[in-house]
């Protein structure tokens, strides 16, 4: 495809003739280009998560002509747009600070992004797809650079010890308690059924039933006591094959399946009796416990450097809104009228009047990631602060009062919002 963008370029090369989309302090996108790039991003779910939009797929990858500005949907126009000036603005700052992004940083960015949505989300930019992928990079840096001083060694600390405590938790709770079990049931209680006759908590604490049936259980474990092998009071005791079976094959639960007194024995211990309310009593040997594989979780010490790079770029990202928000009322923006009208108090494209709002695509959230550190990261919570709606950046969709924002990107006026941390590092951003 002839990219006639120059957004990265900054310097326009579109004759007088030239129908033009989007202007942004000099830097211009055709209108030509940009109607390719409406085709592009309408079937590409990736592409309106990036931009907060959600569109009816429609037409097919072709050049655009002038049938087609009927055909247009202004919500998608308005938010693709409103993503292109944001980006825009992401890497012209990043520029007069004297930085630049490397290919190693566009690399991160697209793996980040792409690792959070679908590959090919920015397939749909089209033409614009350098700049979608430059103004993630640059984001990121500039977060990295205002947040390089921010003092993170608690915080970051304060995260380890809640997602290893929460890690070890999960593995106690993973633990198979192999059991033999013998059941006494209550008078009219055959075959675990309880009678009609029988009220449905059982006989009254220390009534003849209840002490008679307990009695059985302490008759069994005086048996045991004197040398009877529980297993094969199993067998002979139970009613219920099911129950008879446990003897020669311990039936194996979660430690929330049974009574903490039993969790608690020592392997080869045998409990109280056990009352079970309307059932009867029970006695329970411990025959063994089968851990199951306990996450691998690091020292502190060895994922430190990259925590704390990860809690200093969210702390950036907050202090970048500061610096872009004042950009987006002071830069020269101009919107071809077709696509909307831009809202320098918003700093948002806002669609034509009379445009239908359509629904968001569900954005992933970001999360501190410390599986390829050694942790588990299905077991691994996000921060305290993570947003609970389940979109990045916690940013609305076009149409509402707060522009959209890409996720991972966010939005830099986004509080606590952050990109993720650099390639190389196993740690991901906060998230957003």
């Amino acid at each position: 495809m002839a990219v006639a963008l120059v957004l990265l370029s900054g310097v326009s090369a579109c004759s007088s003739a030239t129908l033009i989309a989007l202007s942004v302090n000099g830097s211009t996108l055709t209108r030509s280009d940009f109607l390719v790039v409406l085709k592009l991003a309408e079937p590409n779910t990736g592409t309106q998560q990036l931009v907060q939009y959600s569109g009816s797929p429609s037409g097919s990858n072709t050049t655009a002509d002038a049938k087609e500005l009927t055909e247009i949907n202004p919500e998608l126009a308005a938010a693709v747009l409103t993503f292109v000036v944001e980006q825009r603005l992401m890497v012209d700052e990043l520029a007069r600070r004297g930085l630049t992004t490397t290919q190693a940083d566009r690399d991160a960015a697209v793996a980040e992004i792409e690792g959070q949505l679908a590959p090919g989300a920015f397939d749909g930019f089209g033409s614009l797809k350098p700049l979608a992928i430059e103004g993630f990079a640059a984001q990121k840096k500039l977060s990295e650079v205002l947040g390089g001083d921010a003092d993170v060694a608690a915080e970051a600390r304060a995260y380890y010890d809640e997602q290893v405590a929460k890690a070890r938790a999960q593995d106690a709770a993973s633990v198979q308690y192999c059991v033999s079990v013998i059941q006494f049931p209550f008078p009219n209680v055959t075959g675990g059924q309880q009678s009609p006759e029988l009220p449905a908590a059982g006989p009254p604490p220390g009534s003849a039933d209840d002490l008679a049936t307990k009695q059985q259980a302490l008759d069994v474990l005086a048996q045991v006591s004197a040398g009877t092998s529980f297993v094969d009071l199993v067998t002979s005791q139970n009613t219920r094959q099911q129950l008879k079976d446990t003897g020669a094959t311990p039936v194996c639960v979660a430690s929330d399946q049974l009574p903490p007194e039993v969790t608690a024995l020592e392997v080869n211990a045998i409990s109280e009796p056990y009352l079970l309310s309307g059932d009867g009593y029970y006695l329970f040997q411990l025959r063994s416990k089968e851990a199951g594989e306990a996450t691998d979780i690091p020292e502190y010490e060895t994922i430190k450097e990259r925590l704390e790079q990860s809690f200093r770029t969210r702390a950036g990202a907050a202090k970048l809104g500061a610096v872009i928000a004042p950009l987006r009322a002071s830069s020269t923006i101009h919107v071809d009228p077709l696509f909307g009208t831009w809202n320098a108090t918003t700093g948002a494209v806002d669609p034509p009047a009379g445009a239908t709002p359509a629904p968001t695509v569900p954005i992933p959230s970001t999360s501190l990631d410390l599986g390829s550190l050694g942790l588990d990261p299905g077991t691994l919570g996000p921060p305290p602060d993570a947003d609970s709606t389940g979109t990045a950046g916690g940013s609305t969709a076009p149409g509402s009062d707060t522009p959209s924002t890409p996720p991972g990107s966010t939005r830099a006026d986004t509080p606590g919002s952050t990109p993720s941390t650099p390639s190389g590092s196993t740690v991901a951003a906060p998230p957003t």
